[in-house]
């Protein structure tokens, strides 16, 4: 931060510096990365217009699980499939230009099968299928359809990571790095699912610490109903991040006015957040049909009858592809075939646990003992069941491996890992450089993010 007669200057503030990067980085990514060359996000787009329609229920026929939707969408990814795990491939700008022309035909139909995605909560697409139902409105291609979904996708998670930031009273510089990392910045630039989950994720752990720290007052029905939404948006989108709405539990009595409101409070929302989860399972039944060889009944049986033979499994996927894990959750961009400069994987980790052991107390408050206990417990359980739900959709029965597990999937895990490095009770000098550290530090690292996607479709 910098001072000016003890007023912050307010466009070096964390939140605006986050913007900034943010947006212009963020909407080069979306014209600089191929055509659906983000991971699966051929079938995001297809669950993102399909929802653009008003359909928010998937259909199955047969063992295909997807929708019917219009054969120019289905066949807009035909021209660039090649591309993806083909890093040699370039796409010529020439040609790009014409299948941008190539017009829509809404009659014409087929049923497209997407199974991988069409189990995802509507939420998740909501801005991506505003940008394609604009598109469509305006009678723009399916191409066009897909860059304005894109669009969409990444303003709305700005706009929830900005709100995040402004109001937690801790951890912003934190915020703004995890944020700017590659893997996040350029998810949100896609027409990924993940974007809106992520974003929620650190929103609503900004709304836990703004009342976790902030002075003793009622918290408002209107933020309680907001937290409680969330949390429970943020367990429906996605099942194995449901631990995080726990958290809550860091809200402190005199948010409420007396322990046992503040008991009822965090009971109703965990009792809320399962149940929708278990609404929508209950409806995704129909709908869902095993994938890459996998036998969800016979293997989570296993997994009852013999624990310890699972957690083996584990033990050994972990040491044997932890290494990939670690790449792909900072970046490995395109369609997991564009590798960022080397610096990047060695630098972020130290810098963003850096500028967590510099963040000073917040008004001398630190965090309670069982609170760090929380936050430990809550990312080892998200962690576990990330694996657990990627052993029983995606890796076969009898494998000795799990498969399917991507760094990405940690995103919501990084800033509640990060405060457990907060509490330091004297305020270090240096933190007053902080700021001006993250914000060069961030971009470096976005320059040389969109200059690899650059280089990897266009160079």
């Amino acid at each position: 931060m910098i001072f000016t007669k003890n007023i912050i200057i307010p466009v070096l503030r964390p939140e605006f510096i986050f913007v900034v990067m943010a947006l212009s980085a963020g909407l080069f990514l979306v014209f600089a990365n191929g055509p659906f060359q983000a991971p699966d996000e051929p079938s995001h787009f297809y669950r993102a217009y399909q929802i653009s329609e008003g359909r928010f229920f998937s259909e199955r026929i047969g063992n295909e699980a997807g929708g019917e939707l219009p054969t120019a969408i289905h066949d807009s990814k035909l021209p660039f499939k090649n591309s993806a795990f083909h890093s040699e491939i370039r796409i010529r700008k020439e040609f790009l230009s014409s299948e941008l022309q190539k017009p829509l035909n809404e009659q014409e139909r087929i049923f497209v099968s997407f199974p991988n995605t069409a189990l995802n909560f509507p939420l998740g697409y909501f801005p991506q299928a505003i940008g394609i139902y604009a598109a469509r409105q305006g009678g723009l291609s399916p191409l066009k359809m897909m860059y304005a979904g894109r669009m969409m996708n990444l303003l709305c998670w700005i706009v929830l990571m900005y709100a995040a930031i402004r109001m937690t009273p801790v951890f912003k510089w934190v915020m703004v790095l995890a944020g700017l990392m590659p893997m996040n910045l350029y998810l949100a630039a896609t027409l990924s699912a993940d974007a809106m989950i992520n974003a929620c994720a650190v929103l609503f752990i900004g709304l836990v610490l703004n009342e976790r720290f902030k002075d003793k007052e009622l918290m408002t029905m209107g933020k309680r109903a907001g937290i409680g939404v969330i949390a429970i948006a943020l367990s429906i989108m996605k099942l194995v991040y449901a631990p995080i709405a726990a958290l809550i539990m860091m809200v402190p009595e005199s948010s409420f006015g007396s322990n046992r409101k503040r008991v009822v409070y965090v009971f109703s929302v965990l009792g809320l957040s399962l149940l929708a989860v278990l609404l929508w399972a209950f409806e995704i039944r129909r709908v869902y049909v095993p994938l890459n060889g996998s036998d969800m009944s016979l293997q989570l049986a296993g997994i009852f009858a013999d624990p310890w033979k699972f957690l083996s499994l584990l033990a050994n996927s972990i040491q044997e592809q932890g290494k990939g894990y670690f790449h792909s959750f900072i970046g490995v961009l395109g369609w997991l075939d564009t590798w960022l400069p080397h610096w990047i994987y060695v630098t972020f980790f130290p810098v963003i646990v850096a500028t967590s052991l510099l963040e000073p107390p917040y008004k001398n408050r630190v965090f309670y003992l069982w609170e760090k206990a929380t936050l430990v417990i809550v990312c080892l359980l998200s962690f576990f069941l990330i694996c657990v739900s990627q052993y029983l959709v995606w890796t076969k029965a009898g494998a000795l491996m799990i498969e399917g597990v991507q760094g990405r999937y940690f995103i919501p895990l990084l800033v509640p890992v990060m405060l457990v490095f907060l509490n330091r009770r004297v305020p270090l000098k240096i933190n007053l450089l902080t700021g001006g550290i993250v914000t060069v530090y961030s971009a470096l690292m976005i320059r040389a993010t969109c200059l690899a996607v650059y280089t990897r479709y266009y160079g």
